[in-house]
């Protein structure tokens, strides 16, 4: 998956990339989880400059998946529903890998 370069939106749609809604598409359209569940929300009405306010997930209106597309940020919902995201610093907590005989050799090592 990669994001659509603007002619190739304005081609396949015939609006440009701010003017884009979900409703009466004839391509496959895949929604981030976090929309999933919007009620009376606005989107692009696929006509340059237009949008619809109280738009709502129905059969003119619909995505064919869900998927987890947006980045996240701290403050974000849960994927839960039941509290707000936050980042922390975190270390490695392991690491594997093959080191081969570098470090036996340099050290001398034998078994």
């Amino acid at each position: 998956m990669r994001l659509a370069e603007d002619d190739a939106i304005k081609k396949t749609i015939g609006c440009p990339p701010g003017s884009i809604g979900p409703q009466q598409l004839s391509i496959r359209v895949i929604a981030d989880h976090s929309v999933v569940n919007l009620k009376n929300f606005t989107c692009g009405a696929n006509k340059e400059g237009k949008h619809i306010v109280n738009l709502n997930w129905s059969d003119s209106c619909k995505f064919t998946e869900a998927a987890d597309l947006r980045k996240i940020q701290e403050g974000d919902l849960s994927p839960d529903g039941k509290g707000t995201l936050f980042i922390k610093r975190g270390i490695e907590v392991g690491h594997i890998f093959q080191l081969g005989k570098k470090y036996s050799e340099s050290l001398n090592a034998r078994y």
